[in-house]
């Protein structure tokens, strides 16, 4: 991360997961350009059983989200997972 924020000049990051705290982590190290999360799915929450595991992820999802700039779900069914988990976003999508 740090490599990125000193070694190369972008525009705005584009990203496909966000369970892996990249959002969060950007901020954290003063990374300020756009960034665009990517959603193809929430397999991370629909693959699991226990109960405790969908409340954590689906914590650590609402936390991510709040340092996007923009969503992108690839589909509606997909958005409708994100309801469905009650996930929700105060952020532009498409």
């Amino acid at each position: 991360m740090y490599y990125l924020k000193r070694k190369i000049s972008f525009k705005c990051i584009h990203i496909h997961h966000v369970t892996n705290q990249f959002p969060l982590a950007a901020r954290l190290i003063g990374i300020k350009q756009p960034i665009i999360g990517h959603i193809h799915s929430y397999s991370s929450l629909i693959n699991q059983h226990s109960e405790d595991s969908k409340l954590k992820i689906t914590e650590n999802i609402r936390d991510q989200y709040k340092c996007l700039d923009y969503i992108i779900h690839v589909s509606n069914s997909v958005r409708e997972q994100g309801d469905k988990f009650n996930i929700k976003w105060n952020i532009p999508e498409s």
